[in-house]
């Protein structure tokens, strides 16, 4: 693993442990696409980046899906976050 990661991941554990992380009831969300470069890390990272959060619980989504997330959460109301 990188120390890039390392430091993305280290930041999101933190998060999460300073109460400031996911909260529950909360809908969360990952924007990936496979077609869509990166400039500010290379793509072994990003999909390190991808995996993690798909494991931690987040939906893992292309625009149409992020689209229709989207639009669920103005409806729904329900508190949601977004990782572009």
């Amino acid at each position: 693993m990188t120390s890039k990661i390392r430091v993305c991941l280290l930041s999101i554990a933190l998060l999460g442990a300073s109460g400031l992380g996911p909260a529950r009831g909360a809908e969360y969300a990952a924007y990936w696409a496979e077609d869509f470069a990166t400039h500010w890390s290379d793509n072994a990272i990003t999909i390190e980046l991808r995996d993690y959060l798909a494991a931690v619980g987040y939906d893992i989504l292309d625009a149409d899906q992020l689209k229709t997330w989207m639009h669920a959460r103005i409806v729904d109301g329900r508190p949601s976050a977004v990782v572009f």
